[in-house]
């Protein structure tokens, strides 16, 4: 079966749904931010932290918490704890670990100014322009925001215009949220799309600066998204796929990794709530294809149990939840931006902990992508979609 048929054979599947009652809205603490879509009545609420929010001594990019689907919890967290980048060999650049949360200017028009100064009012419509030292913003936006994954130009735009902070531009089926980031020479684009089906695209984009790094050298960039899914609630959630008459496999009962060619032997990733019977499929992106794990430069991933694997270790791991104030710690290795490639922590599993105790799973999800050395006007952008599965009815 092809991934496209895949795709099409899990969007269409839909359990019996148990008679579980949507929940309720969520309450935004700040500076999270309540975002509703449609703003009349809404299938999508959530509470958005932009970058320089986001949580993690290095940041996360775009973080969604508390978000609801017609009514039902969907995430409790969906966010980007990890990014870095690995240059090919015999490069003077080799390997970092880049921080997510430093805000760069990127250009939004909106159909009036705000009122609220840290939403940067231009005085009208048109472009808002925020000071330099300004993130956290967030303004909707009434055409695609312009930044260097789609500008088309390695450019940053002028100093004297510009926005910094997250983006919504709501479409008749679709909010599209949208951020751009810098760490040192690279500008990295970040985007989340909720449709109004259910269906949810997180992207992010690999651009750059002009830098004798990324002018010489060719480089492969890695960010990880960590999905925590509290489907309806926190508890009975399990990860692997839904057994049906086709693929009756037992879903994945202890914490594990897989690479994307075992997700193509079998349907993809997904997490979902045993009494209520719905859920998400996590369908790995035309990335995980072209820049498998173990694509060069792959060399320095960490050594575990005797075994070397490569910088990017796996596509994704099947986690139970564990957080301590607020941070992930599943496979946080508390490297920081001290080092770049991941540890045995990674590997670790956290003991091997079984997956379903508590009902209250944590899917880790990786996307690469290439970058050609003098490529500066290209940006690679990658990312899963998410699909519902089930009766999410209000």
């Amino acid at each position: 079966m092809t991934t496209r048929a895949m795709i099409t054979s899990l969007a269409a599947l839909a359990f019996a749904a148990a008679a579980v009652p949507a929940g309720a809205t969520p309450v935004c603490t700040a500076p999270a931010k309540l975002v509703q879509f449609p703003t009349a009545a809404p299938v999508w609420e959530m509470c958005l932290l932009t970058p320089s929010q986001s949580s993690g001594n290095d940041g996360s990019g775009i973080e969604i918490r508390d978000a609801y689907y017609n009514g039902h919890k969907v995430f409790k967290r969906a966010h980007n704890p990890v990014l870095n980048v690995k240059y090919v060999s015999g490069s003077p650049c080799n390997c970092y670990r880049d921080w997510i949360d430093q805000e760069q200017k990127f250009q939004v028009v909106t159909a009036i100014s705000n009122p609220n100064p840290l939403d940067c009012g231009a005085g009208g419509p048109g472009n808002v322009e925020c000071p330099a030292n300004v993130q956290g913003n967030y303004a909707e936006a009434i055409v695609p925001p312009v930044t260097v994954c789609t500008s088309g130009s390695h450019f940053d735009i002028p100093n004297t215009v510009g926005f910094r902070g997250v983006a919504a531009e709501k479409l008749a089926d679709r909010m599209i949220l949208t951020t751009q980031l810098a760490a040192g020479w690279y500008r990295y684009y970040i985007s989340w799309t909720f449709y109004t089906d259910g269906k949810v695209e997180p992207r992010f984009g690999f651009g750059t600066t002009s830098n004798s790094c990324v002018n010489c050298c060719g480089h492969r960039h890695h960010a990880y998204w960590r999905f925590d899914f509290d489907i309806d609630d926190p508890a009975n959630d399990l990860i692997g796929a839904p057994p049906d008459a086709t693929h009756p496999r037992a879903v994945i009962t202890q914490e594990n990794m897989r690479n994307l060619p075992d997700a193509v032997k079998t349907p993809p990733f997904a997490v979902y709530d045993s009494v209520s019977r719905r859920g998400f499929s996590v369908v790995p992106g035309q990335e995980n294809i072209d820049s498998p794990v173990g694509s060069p430069p792959n060399g320095g991933g960490p050594f575990w149990h005797g075994v070397q694997y490569p910088f990017d270790v796996t596509d994704a791991f099947m986690f139970k939840y564990h957080e301590s104030g607020g941070v992930p710690l599943e496979i946080n290795d508390n490297a920081g931006l001290n080092t770049c490639a991941l540890t045995t922590t990674f590997l670790d599993f956290d003991n091997d902990e079984m997956l379903n105790n508590n009902g209250d799973v944590v899917l880790w999800y990786r996307g690469g992508g290439f970058h050609n050395s003098g490529a500066l006007d290209t940006c690679v952008v990658v990312g899963p979609t998410l699909y519902p599965l089930g009766d999410w009815t209000p």
